[in-house]
């Protein structure tokens, strides 16, 4: 993401933590870049998943993800694409707004923006604090699959 054009960019302003998703031990190799910046007060936004989809269920939570923020407090967030238009959104559908795959950045945000209006929930459950890394990712993942699962049904 670094090397996107704007993205990147946008990315380096606003001190985005980018993890090299290729490598097995990316998220250990920015791991004490992420605890010095949680000790000093920043909030993170982690994606555990540690890839896109569909968005239709949820991927395993990898647990390195939360390695730096063991200890402190985790606020798990779902976030579902529940409709377009005023109307429930089909599988079919699903592929105008998340991006994922093969996809080629522009043409999806422009194919995104001609949709018309897009229906987004976010919940925010309450905080964790748990000082083992499985545990965190395990509960986070738990409460995030919960989550959607009643979202989508309506």
């Amino acid at each position: 993401m670094a090397s996107w054009p704007l993205f990147g960019q946008m990315a380096k302003l606003q001190r985005t933590v980018l993890v090299d998703r290729s490598r097995r031990s990316g998220t250990g190799d920015v791991k004490a870049d992420m605890q010095k910046r949680i000790a000093a007060g920043d909030m993170l936004v982690l994606f555990p998943e540690g890839t896109s989809h569909d968005g239709i269920n949820v991927l395993p939570f990898k647990s390195s993800f939360f390695a730096a923020a063991e200890g402190t407090q985790v606020v798990p967030v779902t976030l579902a694409y529940r409709g377009i238009r005023g109307l429930p959104m089909t599988r079919r559908e699903r592929p105008y707004f998340a991006w994922y795959g093969k996809m080629d950045m522009a043409p999806h945000l422009w194919t995104a923006a001609q949709q018309g209006g897009l229906e987004v929930t976010l919940r925010f459950h309450p905080a964790l604090s748990e000082s083992n890394r499985k545990t965190l990712a395990s509960t986070a993942e738990a409460q995030v699959r919960q989550s959607l699962a009643q979202i989508l049904k309506g």
